[in-house]
């Protein structure tokens, strides 16, 4: 029997497809097999996952669901599917923050690409060296239906950041995947350079690099609350929005005026 991915689009290369039950399974298998792709729950639409060798589903593994409600975290196993998780939190008195969009995508798949569903949305402020403010980001793809609500989802968010106060366990896990992160920036040659060049550009002290993490670990929830409260300001966002103007302009319209601009961002004097 031919596999597929859940579209059906795709037929895969191989039939060989491992289900270990146990990580002791997975480990054996990575040790043994010549070439080993990994597969999700088939929401992809290309190639990627295929091989002409032998894929690993993690879909069978046994479950493993620890749930700590302290720093209100839960560790769970490579195949489990939000289908799966969302009542298991639910019965303990936990929900996700963000859901994907069908319940048989896996965690670890959402999580490893990004794709956490078709409201998701991201924020992005490149950690580089300045000597002044830097921009600052939030955007995602969208079901078009869902477009103007993950906007404002967006808007609202974004407030949030600015009048709520960082947690403890919040600030100390940014803290710490910076940090922990930094030595990555050094990774090769081409890294390092691109470092000292930024230090030339802003005219940053030598010292820059051996401080950074230092400062990163001294950072306070004032600090970040002064910042945030400083630059954050969702009244003077530009939001841009790609799509067709028929279905998206009248409810992004109910959110900020809408202008119509060409690829080069010029005015245009009506929609298309």
């Amino acid at each position: 029997m031919t596999e597929t991915n859940w579209a059906g689009n795709i037929a895969y290369a191989t039939s060989n497809i491992a289900k270990p039950r146990t990580v002791a399974e997975v480990q054996a298998l990575v040790r043994s097999a010549r070439k080993l792709r990994p597969l999700g729950s088939r929401h992809s639409f290309n190639w990627i996952s295929d091989s002409d060798d032998t894929i690993v589903s993690l879909k069978g593994l046994e479950r493993l669901y620890r749930l700590d409600r302290a720093n209100r975290t839960v560790t769970v196993d490579g195949g489990m599917t939000y289908g799966e998780l969302a009542p298991r939190l639910d019965a303990d008195g936990f929900a996700l923050a963000n859901l994907a969009s069908l319940p048989h995508i896996s965690i670890v798949g959402a999580v490893s690409t990004a794709t956490h569903g078709s409201q998701c949305w991201a924020s992005s402020r490149p950690v580089n060296s300045r000597r002044t403010p830097g921009p600052i980001s939030a955007g995602g793809e969208f079901v078009a239906l869902h477009t103007a609500d993950s906007v404002a989802e967006i808007l609202k968010e974004l407030a949030s950041m600015r009048d709520a106060d960082v947690t403890d366990v919040e600030l100390a896990r940014a803290k710490d995947q910076i940090i922990k992160s930094f030595p990555a920036r050094f990774a090769t040659r081409a890294n390092v350079a691109a470092q000292l060049a930024e230090l030339a550009v802003f005219g940053l002290p030598d010292s820059y690099i051996t401080d950074y993490t230092k400062k990163i670990a001294a950072v306070t929830k004032d600090d970040v609350r002064r910042v945030a409260r400083k630059y954050l300001d969702p009244n003077r966002l530009t939001i841009v929005v790609v799509g067709d103007r028929k279905t998206l302009a009248e409810p992004l319209a109910k959110l900020a005026p809408v202008e119509d601009r060409d690829l080069d961002g010029n005015p245009l004097t009506s929609g298309p």
